[in-house]
């Protein structure tokens, strides 16, 4: 009864916590009247078809690339819609946001599908996709990428800058600086202008909750982790930390000839973590693991009862506590139903192996 309390407490809780956030922004109509409100905050990749724009009134609704030319940020990141052909799927037309790094001699653009890195460049006539080398997990290329030669064409007439092309990386920044050595060549790097952001830890929050009861055993967690992500450097990993409790009961009992003897034992834990997890997946099923240290306050609990047929029952309790260090590794699968709410699968050691729960994430951004 105490768990199916406190997990319907939770879900209270989590609900009531996964609005979405917003930040200040404007989008720029294909009419080019501009307006100014909130953006809901997704990921970069998200951003590529649909934006949700509250307007001062406290509306919402949703662009996408043929409603409007443009949408930016109160933190200097801004969107354009790009066309082009993309040479990874058969040259077929392509037309989505993306995030404007550079204007000037060409316009550059950068974004995200799939976890991996794009760019598009135009010019007054002209759009370009470039991509890079394809490589296994095991860092074996299988593919070379097209945009060493794109950019040894876009440097024509600047040796200094083509003899840079093998020493510029895949990268933003880097592409900011070439583009801007090219405009420098050339004499226009006046009339230039660079939009690069430099990236940022992402923080998210993510709020889990679950349970299960079987054969006399039952677990019980509730989680709540902040939750930090360097998408330059990999945004299927994250460093991790909050608060996690967790309750795990189990009962047993032994029948003799005039008599019963049951005992419960409860064990809570009161724990700080500090965990990688790394998601394998980012479809709507994502599988996912974490491994890390805690600190934990654990309390253990006895309860033992003696039924008899000739006397009235008799109870002993007795109750441990102390501080600990603990070593934690979880795997599970996070199943999306809508936006960042999840249906979440996890099985998880923790001082002690514990029942697969069932229960609910919620992430925060």
């Amino acid at each position: 009864m105490r768990s199916t309390f406190l997990f319907t407490l939770v879900m209270i809780s989590i609900i009531g916590f996964s609005q979405s956030n917003y930040q200040k922004g404007y989008i720029i109509k294909n009419n080019s009247d501009t307006l100014r409100g909130e953006i809901k905050l997704e990921n970069e990749e998200a951003l590529l078809k649909k934006i949700e724009f509250k307007n001062p009134d406290g509306t919402v609704a949703g662009f996408s690339p043929g409603d409007i030319k443009e949408f930016g940020f109160e933190d200097k990141k801004r969107f354009r819609v790009v066309n082009y052909k993309d040479a990874l799927d058969n040259f077929n037309p392509t037309t989505h946001f993306a995030k404007l790094l550079f204007e000037g001699l060409y316009t550059v653009y950068s974004f995200r599908k799939k976890q991996k890195q794009y760019f598009v460049v135009t010019d007054k006539d002209s759009s370009y996709f470039l991509y890079d080398d394809v490589m296994t997990n095991m860092g074996e290329m299988i593919g070379e990428g097209n945009y060493r030669g794109h950019l040894l064409s876009f440097a024509q007439g600047c040796p200094a800058v083509q003899a840079d092309v093998d020493h510029t990386s895949f990268t933003e920044k880097s592409f900011v600086s070439f583009f801007s050595s090219i405009d420098k060549c050339r004499g226009v790097l006046d009339h230039s202008n660079s939009y690069f952001v430099k990236p940022k830890w992402e923080v998210n929050g993510l709020l889990s909750a679950g349970m299960m009861s079987f054969s006399q055993k039952s677990d019980f967690y509730v989680q709540g982790l902040v939750q930090f992500v360097f998408p330059t450097v990999q945004r299927r990993a994250s460093v991790n930390t909050g608060f996690a409790y967790l309750r795990k009961t189990e009962e047993k009992s032994k029948v003799y000839s005039l008599s019963e003897v049951r005992n419960k034992h409860v064990m809570e834990l009161y724990e700080i973590p500090f965990l990688f997890r790394y998601d394998i997946l980012t479809t709507r099923i994502q599988p996912y693991f974490f491994a890390g240290t805690g600190v934990v306050y654990r309390k253990d609990h006895d309860i033992t009862t003696m039924t008899s047929q000739f006397s009235s029952d008799t109870r002993s309790e007795t109750e441990e506590s102390m501080f600990t260090p603990t070593f934690i590794v979880s795997a599970g699968v996070n199943i999306r139903v809508v936006g960042g709410f999840f249906v979440d699968l996890n099985w998880r050691y923790d001082l002690d192996f514990h029942l697969p729960t069932v229960g609910v994430t919620v992430k925060i951004k």
